[in-house]
């Protein structure tokens, strides 16, 4: 089962915890539930992320 976290990094270079959960599997769907609970929280709060890193798994770039 794959880990998906998110990552905020503070102007202080500290970083924090955003949130995290496992991925049921590798597609572009499970991937995509995460991405967009992540998505509602920002909408929620007005934050939008500038920058999305990934480690080149291509089920995860599709979902962003």
């Amino acid at each position: 089962m794959p880990l998906l976290h998110f990552t905020g990094i503070l102007s202080l270079e500290t970083n924090f915890e955003i949130s995290y959960g496992f991925i049921g599997g590798e597609s572009k769907e499970f991937a995509y539930v995460h991405i967009k609970s992540f998505r509602s929280m920002c909408d929620c709060y007005r934050i939008y992320p500038k920058v999305f890193i990934t480690n080149k798994d291509s089920s995860l770039k599709n979902a962003i």
